[in-house]
C-alpha cells in the first residue's frame, strides 16, 4: 500500500540489541548446550543411537564365579542387554557453572574409565566428544537447536517477536 509504513524507535531497538549481546546471551546459549549434552550422556544408556560410538558387549564372568563358589550359575546376560546395573553412573551427571560458562560433571568416580576405557576394559563413551574434546557431528544439530531455542526465549523476555 502506498503511504503506509511503520516507525521504529531506534533508541529502544539499539538498547534491546545491546541487552541481547550481553554476557547473558552467551551464558544462556552455553547452558542450553550443556543441558543437551547431559541429556545425551544419560540417554546413551538406554538408546544406542545416542552413543558416541558402539559399546562392546559386557563380559559376564559372574556365571563362572557362581559355579566355582558352589552356587547356581547366574543367568547369562543377553548380548544386547543395557549397561545399567544400579543406574548410578547414568544418573550421576550434572551441569554446573564454571567461570563464565557451564560444565558437565559426573559424581561417579569411575565415569572416566567408561568414557575412555582402560587397559582391561573397552571404552563405552557417553559424552558426545572425540578424543580431542571436539563435539561430534552427530550431536551438533541438537546442541545448535538448543542454543537457538535458549536465545529465542531470552529475546522473547526482552520483548522481541520470535518466529
Amino acid at each position: 500500500m502506498a503511504g503506509s509504513g511503520f516507525t521504529v524507535d531506534v533508541r529502544d531497538f539499539s538498547a534491546a540489541v545491546r541487552r541481547l549481546s550481553s554476557r547473558e546471551l552467551a551464558e544462556t546459549a552455553s547452558r542450553a548446550a550443556a543441558d543437551i549434552i547431559k541429556g545425551r550422556a544419560e540417554g546413551a544408556f538406554r538408546h544406542p543411537e545416542l552413543r558416541p560410538a558402539p559399546w562392546p558387549p559386557r563380559k559376564d564372568s559372574s556365571a563362572k564365579a557362581g559355579v566355582s563358589a558352589g552356587r547356581p550359575a547366574k543367568k547369562a546376560r543377553k548380548p544386547h542387554a543395557l549397561m545399567i546395573d544400579t543406574g548410578n553412573l547414568m544418573g550421576s551427571f550434572s551441569v554446573t557453572r564454571s567461570g563464565e560458562g557451564w560444565k558437565i560433571t559426573s559424581s561417579a568416580d569411575y565415569a572416566p574409565y567408561h568414557q575412555f576405557g582402560t587397559s582391561k576394559m573397552p571404552a563405552r563413551p557417553m559424552l558426545p566428544f572425540d578424543d580431542q574434546g571436539n563435539l561430534l557431528d552427530s550431536a551438533k544439530e541438537d546442541v545448535e537447536t538448543a542454543m537457538m531455542q535458549g536465545v529465542a526465549r531470552m529475546a522473547k523476555r526482552l520483548g522481541f517477536t520470535v518466529k
